[in-house]
């Protein structure tokens, strides 16, 4: 037991006053005369053992009346906790869990009304002279700080869901933020959540001894959904006319099966596909949608699903852009490629460029997706700095080195830079390709069935490679004696693909073999600028500005949202930052809402950009107190405690958790007691 004020427990000594009263005031005896004396020994006897009973029951009233009043001055405790009560000014950190999960319902109604209510009686059971501050997964500047207990109870009844989740971890570092610079003794956060296990991450939650938090779950009645959990297509390739086949990811998350639950595909507003899926209770299940494009431009695209009670992840938004034509820029030492051109130009899908290499015109660049390189000479620094943008910001390059080739400038000013392999020599000895990766994804719709014993291009002399580089590498055909003859590799965001040898007859006859026509289509497909179909909401990720050369700070870009009747709901102006040749966007955590969204340059569309909610507030499967407490031990977080945010009474049950259990009304009643027994005694039993 303690004391909220031991000070006063130097009034015990009032104790004193009522012995030396009992010792220097006891009634004196008269004497009286009578004949029969044995009769009045034994009254006198009597009496007397009476009086001195009667007296030390007087005494012993007293000494308790004034130790249980003194007592209640002192106001004494039994801490609930080991965390000392102090009359000074407290500083209480609450979390509001605001995200979508808390949707959910259980028998008291709506998880988040109750999680409001709760914040509200927390805030209730301290002083008003205390001060508070309110927090949510949104992070708000506005909740930095602290106010007075009238202005958190609006603050709290202000606060609506959100698409923003955080970690615990998170959670905790942000509340302690508010207690580096102040000096106040009485520190306290509480946490009202229905703690998700997605989102719990006790072991990289840091101690502080010094900052009591209180845990204040709320656990759903149903924690069963089916959510689109994501989506993809099997080919990097988009083309029209082409059959497309979407694979849509669904997750049930509940203990029950679920039978034939429909699924549709929306594209540009237009319902494009239907189908339907089962799923096992708590699995997944892939279901393929297949469609085809006739129409090139922007692919806005919608697949949804119908379940209840928790629907924002129902809808999953994706978009792409379907290219119409891809752009090929070939550099000759003499201005083209008889080989080149007959594969390219008959396809109206590429448009394919020729340039000559004393004409370089290095400003077409970043209008290109492919440049082939094809026999140059020497590259000059200026072409392999250009180049190495061009590939850093996502272009595809195909280097075809000419038959007596300046070694050095190849090694030095394109091959080093990029982490590719060296050219060390030339190799003029005969020899075959024999072999191709097959295992590499770069064939994986390139053939149907594949030969035991191929027919292969003959080499008549090519280049040697040095034994690795830095970049990640892919050989996909190997020569006889073990050398690479076309090597793929990763940087960045772009490909470099390495040939042994050049387009030339004398030194093989790739160029007249039937593969040249597969390898050299795939990687021209392959070439196509390939972007993310989607972003997450809360994920504050750069977006690619495609299209653009470096981002002209003059245009003026807006991001926009259609709603009902083609109307503007949603009108931002993004940050855009030129970054070599390309140009990133930040919207700096702007959208709030899933959905496709526009990009226009004087309300000329350029490109869409799709949002989704984050997935990992879809489990709703959330920790018991039971597992909480499990959680605390494993960490060893001494200063953590929980409490039962639907139980009745949560402001007494707070007081008491801060200030221990008060005795003082009770040594009230005990000191009345005692008064009154004291009285009992002096006027009643005489």
């Amino acid at each position: 037991m303690n004391f909220i004020y031991p000070s006063f427990l130097f009034a015990l000594a009032a104790i004193a006053i009522p012995i030396i009263i009992h010792l220097f005031n006891f009634q004196r005896y008269e004497r009286i005369v009578f004949t029969n004396v044995k009769l009045l020994k034994d009254i006198k006897k009597q009496t007397r053992s009476q009086a001195q009973l009667k007296h030390l029951l007087v005494l012993l009233s007293r000494i308790l009346a004034i130790t249980f009043l003194v007592l209640a001055f002192a106001q004494p405790y039994v801490p609930v906790s080991d965390q000392r009560v102090v009359n000074k000014e407290n500083i209480i950190s609450i979390f509001i869990d605001n995200s979508f999960s808390m949707d959910a319902e259980n028998e008291n109604g709506q998880l988040f009304e109750q999680a409001k209510e709760s914040a509200i009686n927390i805030s209730l059971a301290y002083k008003p002279t205390d001060r508070f501050q309110v927090i949510t997964n949104d992070f708000e500047g506005r909740h930095q700080k602290t106010v007075n207990q009238e202005e958190v109870v609006q603050l709290i009844q202000d606060i609506e869901l959100s698409p923003a989740v955080k970690l615990l971890s998170e959670i905790v570092a942000r509340q302690k933020d508010i207690f580096r610079d102040t000096e106040s003794t009485g520190k306290r956060c509480f946490i009202v959540s229905d703690f998700q296990k997605s989102n719990l991450d006790f072991e990289n939650v840091e101690n502080d001894t010094n900052v009591s938090t209180t845990l204040m779950p709320l656990i759903p009645q149903s924690r069963s959904n089916i959510y689109i959990d994501s989506c993809w297509f099997e080919s990097p390739i988009r083309q029209i006319n082409l059959p497309e086949n979407l694979t849509v990811r669904i997750r049930n998350k509940g203990d029950e099966a679920k039978e034939n639950i429909p699924v549709k595909l929306m594209i540009n507003g237009s319902q494009k596909a239907l189908s339907s899926c089962s799923l096992l209770p708590n699995a997944y299940e892939d279901v393929t949608i297949a469609f085809t494009l006739t129409e090139a431009g922007l692919q806005n695209c919608e697949v949804s699903l119908t379940d209840f009670p928790v629907t924002f992840d129902d809808r999953f938004y994706f978009s792409f852009n379907l290219q119409r034509e891809l752009a090929i820029l070939c550099l000759s030492d003499t201005g083209s490629s008889k080989y080149i051109n007959s594969l390219f130009e008959k396809d109206e899908y590429f448009d394919l460029l020729n340039m000559a290499m004393e004409s370089i015109d290095y400003s077409k660049f970043s209008d290109q997706e492919l440049i082939i390189l094809n026999g140059l000479p020497a590259i000059s620094s200026g072409l392999g700095n250009e180049l190495g943008k061009f590939i850093q910001k996502g272009g595809n390059l195909v280097v075809f080195p000419g038959e007596d080739i300046d070694l050095v400038s190849y090694n030095e000013n394109l091959f080093k830079n990029n982490g590719a392999r060296s050219f060390t020599s030339i190799d003029t000895v005969n020899t075959r390709t024999n072999r191709l990766n097959l295992e590499s994804r770069f064939y994986s719709d390139v053939f149907n069935d594949v030969p035991e014993n191929m027919d292969l291009p003959n080499v008549f002399g090519h280049m040697r490679f040095s034994s690795s580089g830095t970049a990640d590498e892919d050989i996909l055909i190997w020569m006889q004696n073990n050398d690479p003859f076309l090597i793929r590799y990763q940087i960045g965001k772009g490909v470099i693909y390495q040939f042994a040898t050049s387009l030339q007859k004398e030194q093989s006859n790739f160029a007249e073999h039937a593969i040249f026509v597969p390898v050299m289509y795939k990687i021209g497909m392959n070439s196509q600028h390939s972007s993310p179909l989607f972003y997450t909401i809360g994920h504050d990720t750069p977006l690619l500005l495609r299209g653009t050369k470096g981002g002209n700070q003059e245009h003026v870009y807006h991001l926009k949202r259609f709603g009902a009747n083609e109307k503007v709901d949603f009108d931002i102006i993004p940050e855009v930052r030129p970054i070599n040749q390309r140009a990133e966007m930040l919207i700096h955590n702007q959208i709030r809402e899933a959905g496709n969204y526009l990009l226009t340059l004087n309300d000329e569309s350029r490109d869409s950009y799709s949002f989704n909610f984050n997935r990992r507030e879809s489990d709703l499967s959330c920790a018991l107190m039971e597992a909480l407490e499990a959680y605390i031990d494993q960490s060893n977080l001494s200063n953590f405690n929980i409490i039962d945010a639907g139980m009745g009474n949560l402001a007494i049950k707070i007081e008491e958790m801060n200030e221990g259990k008060k005795l003082w009304k009770l040594c009230i009643i005990f000191a009345l007691a005692f008064f009154g027994i004291e009285v009992v005694l002096l006027r009643i039993l005489r």
